[in-house]
């Protein structure tokens, strides 16, 4: 989402609520799709840091 965080986010947050990006959620939803397709354990640092990257 831009801007981050979001007036929710950050109402949630002050309210003790955990808040994550958007980019977190994606992440985890490339492991998963990884491991389902290849049968093969996701290299979760190595997605990260090209998620990472694409975003900055």
């Amino acid at each position: 989402y831009e801007p981050w965080p979001t007036p929710l986010t950050v109402a949630a947050a002050a309210n003790g609520y955990l808040t994550v990006g958007g980019h977190i959620m994606l992440a985890h939803q490339a492991y998963g799709q990884f491991e389902q397709f290849t049968g093969r354990p996701a290299p979760r640092a190595a997605m990260r840091r090209a998620l990472e990257a694409s975003l900055h």
